[in-house]
């Protein structure tokens, strides 16, 4: 039984660690094939293989994609160098990793701002899925604003996260931005089972501060992501 105290997060340079970065990219594709709605998930199938994985999750998106906009830190086994978890996060506040498939790297207010200010971009957190629950999210966080804290300018970190992720996001110590949610345009697709966007919406209505301005906007588009952010 793997536990926090046997484990330690470090920075990685994606571009010399090739067996790390095959774990970090096997890692995130399994962590997001749940995404998929042959699995349960809000996604269409064919959209997580040919988007999320092939952007977001390849070695080649490690490798070459972040690796110089973002630090790479993972939290990895001290007697096996096993790998855990992982985040990316933006090097500057200025940059946004992800905004879709299209626009990476881009910076802020590019194409209209869809980011807190002041807080530094975050994709690519993940912990192994049979450890989830057991701390291991939290100790990353808690070494970023630790020992890491002099690598980042901004304030905290902002997240974008799919919409069940909504309390697992939460749990781990951040807080809902409503204002920054986003949502798709009118007229995109509906995750199978779903008969009109207020069907698809509803699932994810949460209590959080602000979120009953939003009931008439999830009535007429699809959600797509919430905000979080987090203080160091």
């Amino acid at each position: 039984m793997i536990n926090t105290e046997d484990l330690f997060v470090r920075r990685m340079d994606p571009k010399s660690e090739p067996e790390m970065v095959a774990k970090i990219s096997a890692l995130l594709t399994e962590s997001t094939e749940d995404f998929k709605e042959s699995k349960g998930g809000h996604v269409p199938d064919a959209l997580v293989d040919e988007v999320i994985h092939q952007v977001y999750t390849s070695i080649t998106s490690i490798t070459t994609t972040f690796a110089d906009t973002a630090e790479r830190l993972v939290l990895t086994s001290k007697k096996d160098n096993d790998l855990y978890g992982t985040i990316l996060i933006a090097k500057s506040t200025e940059i946004i990793l992800v905004k879709n498939s299209k626009c990476l790297n881009m910076r802020f207010g590019e194409n209209g701002d869809v980011a807190p200010p002041n807080y530094h971009s975050v994709i690519n957190f993940a912990t192994k899925k049979e450890y989830r629950l057991n701390g291991f999210a939290k100790k990353i966080l808690k070494e970023v604003s630790g020992k890491y804290r002099d690598l980042f300018e901004g304030k905290g970190l902002w997240i974008r996260g799919e919409p069940p992720l909504h309390d697992a996001i939460i749990g781990i110590g951040f807080t809902h931005r409503i204002e920054y949610d986003q949502f798709c345009h009118e007229g995109a697709q509906l995750s199978m089972g779903t008969s009109n966007v207020w069907d698809f919406n509803r699932k994810y209505l949460c209590d959080c501060k602000g979120a009953e301005k939003q009931i008439d906007l999830m009535k007429k588009q699809k959600y797509k992501y919430g905000i979080f952010t987090v203080d160091f």
